[in-house]
Formats: C-alpha cells, sequence, structure tokens
C-alpha cells in the first residue's frame, strides 16, 4: 500500500498591516513599563542631540527601531505563539513606520518646546521633565529651521 505524501508548504507569516496594527503595539509600548522606560531614555538622547545640532530624524527612527522591536518581540510572547518576530502580527513595514511616527512625534514636541511660550504651567507640555531640562541647559541658540538636519563640517571623532 503507497500513501500519498502531502507537501508541506511553510505560509508566512504576515500582519495584516496598517494603523490598527500601530496602535496596537504603540499602546502596548506606552503600557509596558521597561518598554516606556526605555523610551524615555531615548528621549533624552534625543534631547542632547538636539542641543548639540546634529539630531537627525533618519537616525532618530533608526534608534526608536529597538524599542519597537523589543515591545514587538515582547508581544508575540506574550499573546502569541513564540519568542521572535516571526512570530509576532506586526510586520516589519508597521514596525518601520512606527518608529518613524515617534521620530516625528519627538520633533514636533522639541520644536514646541523650544519656540513655545513657557507661560503654560506644564512648561513644555507633553515632554517629559528630564528632557526639558537638557533643552532649558542649552548654551546654543537651536534654530528651528536646522532641527532634522545633520551639522554640516561636524568634527569627526578620533580613534
Amino acid at each position: 500500500m503507497t500513501t500519498k505524501r502531502r507537501k508541506i508548504t511553510k505560509t508566512k507569516r504576515r500582519g495584516l498591516g496598517g494603523e490598527t496594527e500601530i496602535r496596537e503595539l504603540s499602546l502596548y509600548m506606552a503600557n509596558d513599563y521597561p518598554i516606556n522606560r526605555q523610551l524615555k531614555a531615548i528621549d533624552l538622547n534625543q534631547a542632547k542631540k538636539v542641543c548639540k545640532g546634529v539630531w537627525d530624524v533618519q537616525k532618530s527612527a533608526k534608534l526608536y527601531q529597538y524599542a519597537v522591536d523589543e515591545a514587538a518581540r515582547k508581544y508575540g510572547k506574550e499573546f502569541g505563539s513564540g519568542r521572535s518576530l516571526k512570530t509576532a502580527p506586526f510586520s516589519i513595514t508597521d514596525r518601520r513606520q512606527l518608529a518613524l511616527d515617534l521620530a516625528n512625534d519627538f520633533k514636533s514636541r522639541a520644536k514646541s518646546c523650544i519656540a513655545g511660550p513657557r507661560a503654560s504651567a506644564t512648561g513644555c507640555g507633553d515632554v517629559s521633565p528630564d528632557v526639558e531640562a537638557v533643552f532649558k541647559k542649552c548654551k546654543l541658540p537651536i534654530t528651528l529651521a536646522g532641527l532634522g538636519r545633520a551639522r554640516r563640517g561636524a568634527k569627526k571623532r578620533r580613534k
């Protein structure tokens, strides 16, 4: 008796893609304490780069990508069936879009903190007090036109 073997093909598990998954992951990031703490540290680092004049939105998005990938991995581990990013329901395009959204959100918050009136009781709005303190300590005049562009003629570090 012969049995036919079925050809088993692996189907790639892809997320549905779109705003729903991005919103779900961003809410998970906001409610997970270690990820939220990591985001605050990234914001503080980005504020220091803005003060130096070397902040770049693409490099900032790459930095936020680490936190987004960690959140997707934890989400997949908690609600999915495995540990890797492949089992998480978020596609790479969704994760990259969320990282870019976080970088642009930081840019808008930094612009409002630098140029906005400080008459309100909260100071810079929804910026954390540590980031606001960094902006207050800036000795260089920060121009809004230069925010988002790399500084020209920057000296390279020696090894």
